[in-house]
């Protein structure tokens, strides 16, 4: 199914969960079933890439909604993660990295333009969103420039 779904640009803002997490996610669906919505946006996969995974694996039906076609993936995105999400200082600096070069309001077609500069006040924006600093950011952001595409 997720080879069917595309993945909204703002989805890949956090990372994917690592082997024990992943592990524990479908123990626990297993155990318990699908309780959260995987989320989808505009036929996009916007929230849920984990449980999607999960579910795929366990070969159990997930349970998916649909978000406003209105409403801001990107807010979305960060609302719903920022919180439930356990990540490190430089997984948040990462995450920061990526929104800083999202350009605002570009969304409507579900495909994200990176900005080829980060701009200071994007940055520290991020940074503030983010509780990592500026310095952080524009350093997550060199590591993404450098690293390999795929």
């Amino acid at each position: 199914m997720s080879e069917k779904l595309p993945v909204h640009p703002a989805a890949n803002l956090f990372p994917m969960m690592v082997k024990k997490e992943f592990a524990e996610l479908v123990e626990d669906i297993r155990q318990h079933g699908q309780e959260e919505q995987i989320i989808v946006w505009r036929g996009q996969l916007l929230d849920g890439r984990n449980r999607l995974k999960a579910c795929e694996q366990l070969g159990i039906q997930p349970n998916i909604g649909e978000l406003d076609g209105d409403l801001d993936p990107v807010q979305y995105v960060l609302s719903h993660n920022l919180h439930r999400r356990h990540l490190t200082e430089t997984q948040r600096s990462m995450v920061a990295a990526k929104l800083a070069t999202l350009r605002r309001g570009e969304f409507g077609n579900g495909r994200a333009k990176v900005d080829a500069s980060i701009e200071a006040s994007t940055v520290t924006e991020a940074a503030e969103l983010l509780n990592v600093s500026p310095m952080n950011v524009k350093h997550a952001k060199e590591v993404i420039d450098k690293a390999p595409r795929s």
